[in-house]
């Protein structure tokens, strides 16, 4: 994925679940406090506070007014609670396969990210939607160990042929070249063929992809923490 998805899914995070269904679980504390977990893979909890912190940045990639209507507000609670899920499945495969992102690499990451934007400006989007900064480098961290898990195990599935690069550049890009007075760069044009054609199957071996994680480490929605949190 390049950098500018990866601005827009820390700015908006709204990178949705590619699988909907929820494995809705059991077991909860009856005590009803906000630190009782909401999602959780045995001893790994994410908290309805969690929920509340990330919903947010989550909410951002809505228009403030949308949000008002209460079956917009349901659809985005129920689209960070799918992506919660998803990202503690991501957490356990990547503790499986020992991938980690590094604090030197957060700081990277974000700092390319900043460089595009005036000084000071996530620091005053955080105060303005009070939003602790470290949770925006939380969501951030949580990409880059997506991107990672990616690489690692898809990667490698993606085959890209002679014929299939030649198809994508008649189908997308000749007849835009063919009206252009600038005659490409015919490498920089491959290159760009070939980046779009891997995003492309890497996008379609994701959800099948995700849903064997799923499978492999079930998560459990506290039912009765969730069904409060809705009806909020």
């Amino acid at each position: 994925m390049d950098m500018q998805e990866m601005k827009q899914r820390l700015l908006i995070a709204a990178s949705l679940a590619l699988g909907c269904m929820l494995v809705l679980g059991g077991c909860f504390k009856s005590d009803g406090s906000k630190e009782a977990y909401l999602v959780r893979i045995r001893d790994d909890i994410r908290t309805v506070s969690d929920f509340w912190q990330q919903f947010e940045i989550f909410k951002t990639a809505y228009p403030r007014s949308s949000l008002q209507r209460p079956e917009i507000l349901q659809e985005a609670r129920m689209r960070l609670l799918n992506q919660m899920v998803e990202d503690l499945v991501l957490t356990q495969r990547a503790r499986e396969l020992n991938i980690q992102v590094a604090d030197s690499e957060l700081k990277a990451a974000f700092l390319r990210i900043c460089e595009d934007y005036p000084p000071g400006y996530f620091k005053s989007i955080a105060l303005e939607h009070a939003i602790p900064l470290q949770v925006w480098k939380a969501r951030l961290k949580m990409q880059l160990l997506r991107e990672k898990l990616v690489e690692k195990e898809l990667a490698g599935q993606v085959n890209i042929t002679v014929e299939e690069v030649e198809k994508y550049y008649q189908e997308h890009y000749k007849e835009k070249d063919l009206r252009s007075n600038v005659r490409p760069d015919p490498q920089q044009m491959e290159t760009a063929v070939v980046e779009n054609l891997r995003r492309l199957k890497l996008e379609a071996a994701y959800s099948p992809w995700i849903s064997s994680l799923r499978k492999k480490y079930p998560v459990e929605v506290n039912r009765k923490a969730w069904s409060r949190l809705v009806n909020q």
